[in-house]
């Protein structure tokens, strides 16, 4: 099993991946990454989800990103390894995600220049490993 400080290295370096897949839309790395049965959630949207091809979907309207890291840590229970991340996100979205869900600019408004927690869940699938659920706790209000 994976020291604590073993396990956030190794969260740090594919969240380190991840940001760079989406500021480069190189929607590939999500594909080998997240798994097949991947959900996101957020608290600051009521009632949103999304799965794997709806979440990759989404982020591909993402038109820039920047994200620096504030906090990762990470720890090994049992298969899976927990992670909690902070980070300053600024995000443009340069269109709409779709029927139900926030426009481009109200997504953009709410998570662009905010400082974020997210909560995930990683597992190996024998080759490489993935993200099963990716959570937005919330946003932390700075001052």
């Amino acid at each position: 099993m994976l020291t604590p400080s073993d396990a956030t290295a190794l969260i740090t370096e594919l969240q380190g991946h991840w940001i760079a897949a989406i500021s480069t839309h190189q929607f590939d790395w999500l594909e080998r990454h997240l798994a097949s049965d991947f959900m996101f959630t957020a608290h600051p949207i009521p009632g949103l989800r999304l799965h794997k091809r709806e979440f990759i979907e989404a982020d591909k309207k993402i038109r820039s990103a920047e994200v620096r890291f504030v906090s990762i840590q990470a720890e090994a229970t049992g298969e899976i390894l927990i992670s909690r991340t902070i980070a300053d996100v600024k995000e443009e979205f340069g269109a709409d995600l779709g029927p139900g869900m926030p426009s481009a600019a109200e997504i953009t408004a709410l998570v662009s220049g905010q400082r974020m927690v997210y909560c995930s869940g990683w597992r190996h699938n024998g080759q490489i490993w993935q993200c099963f659920d990716h959570h937005l706790m919330g946003i932390i209000q700075r001052g």
